[in-house]
């Protein structure tokens, strides 16, 4: 690892959400050569991550600190440098087939969002944000594409979206006529649902599912398979029910540093490097992960969920993932599906569902269909993963950009669980 700075200012960087990013963007161009203060990308009229002045321990060139934006927890700040970032840019633009002008429809205070706007910059072409006050529409989309294709009429166009905005640009017309004019659409924040990618696929769209995090520099795994010198290890098995699943370690130059820590000087924060990452003489870093998954016979990875995921009723363990699956091909395409496990006076936990329409107008109908979805999971699931209580919501409370709420889920079903508790299935 390279000899740390001494210390670095922090400076805080405020990225609209919507609108007019244009006052960002040189700071943001200095940030890819390395030129800043170490910034934390921060959404408009949200207190930043810390109050820290100063920071430790930086490598060289170090010059954001991404807020990460799990699904529980507190979040941490994941340093990152201008080389890292390249790394990211560069594999990237080597998966597509090319740099290209980028749509912003993520909040860019997030790595997913952020991202859009630097590839944007490294092309050389300013990122189109959407403009809008109300709900993400096909609309919003159309229109923002409409304008790149004015601006750079011989530039790929590409964007990158979360499942539920996949799910709703796919329900209509415009959304689909939109999706395929596009040059590539990156999806993720959270795991897309089998039927949307082939329903994309059916339209001719080309989409490809990403997985990454504020710790990656973004995706680094697109299809299933490593970008850029991305390398996929595992370590410590996790057997459940239906499947040996293992921890899942990730490679690179694009890999973050650290993370930043409080010091006894409230102003300043130190950059630790140690677990779970480590840092390689070559220049690379492995990042240990909190995700669950396994290398399939095609050399693609499939994620099986997270390490706290894993739900124990009655000494048994379930993944949620393998729930969700079963149950989604019984639902309306489009459904949110979210598996966790709730309190049981008597099994410890027990396995509960939340799921919610692609349009918030559907409850009742959706929740007519929850009963045959069940029995029908029935057929490949063991009892005891079935879902004992079930609660359909307009829409499922999400983190960051995308990410469900687990902790917010959860209480949901606490709150609906139904008193006295169902016998559990033999």
């Amino acid at each position: 690892m390279p000899e740390p700075t001494t210390t670095t200012p922090i400076t805080p960087l405020t990225i609209p959400t919507h609108g007019d990013l244009t006052p960002t963007y040189t700071t943001l161009r200095h940030a890819l050569d390395g030129n800043t203060p170490l910034l934390i990308p921060t959404a408009p009229g949200h207190t930043p991550p810390t109050t820290a002045t100063t920071a430790t321990n930086l490598p060289p060139q170090a010059t954001l600190a991404i807020s990460t934006s799990g699904s529980t927890g507190t979040p941490k700040l994941a340093t990152c440098t201008a080389t890292a970032l390249h790394a990211s840019i560069t594999a990237t633009e080597h998966a597509l087939g090319g740099p290209g002008q980028w749509i912003l429809t993520l909040p860019p205070h997030h790595i997913a969002g952020l991202q859009v706007i630097l590839r944007s910059l490294a092309a050389g072409h300013n990122p189109i944000p959407i403009h809008r006050t109300t709900s993400f529409t096909a609309t919003h989309l159309a229109t923002a594409l409409h304008q790149a294709q004015i601006t750079t009429p011989n530039t790929p166009h590409y964007t990158s979206l979360v499942p539920t905005q996949l799910a709703r640009l796919l329900s209509t017309t415009e959304g689909i006529t939109t999706l395929r004019q596009l040059d590539a659409i990156l999806v993720g924040g959270a795991a897309t649902p089998t039927e949307l990618i082939n329903r994309a696929k059916d339209h001719n769209i080309n989409l490809i599912t990403t997985y990454g995090m504020s710790e990656t520099c973004g995706g680094c795994v697109y299809n299933g398979h490593p970008i850029g010198d991305t390398t996929i290890t595992f370590t410590t098995n996790t057997t459940t029910a239906t499947a040996t699943a293992t921890r899942i370690q990730l490679t690179g130059t694009h890999i973050a540093h650290g993370y930043l820590h409080p010091t006894d000087n409230p102003t300043t924060l130190t950059l630790n490097t140690n677990t779970p990452f480590t840092h390689h003489p070559n220049g690379t870093r492995t990042y240990l992960t909190d995700d669950i998954g396994h290398i399939n016979p095609d050399g693609t990875l499939t994620l099986e969920g997270r390490t706290d995921d894993i739900i124990n009723t009655g000494g048994l363990k379930v993944l949620p993932t393998h729930v969700e699956n079963a149950l989604a091909p019984h639902l309306p395409p489009g459904t949110a599906i979210h598996v966790t496990g709730i309190p049981h006076p008597e099994w410890g936990t027990t396995v509960a569902a939340a799921f919610a329409p692609t349009n918030p107008t559907h409850i009742k109908h959706l929740q007519q269909l929850i009963p045959t979805a069940l029995t029908a999971a029935r057929e490949t699931l063991p009892p005891h993963a079935i879902p004992r209580h079930t609660i359909v919501l307009p829409h499922l409370p999400q983190r960051g950009p995308g990410k469900p709420d687990r902790t917010a889920i959860r209480n949901a079903l606490i709150r609906a669980q139904p008193h006295p508790e169902n016998p559990m299935p033999e």
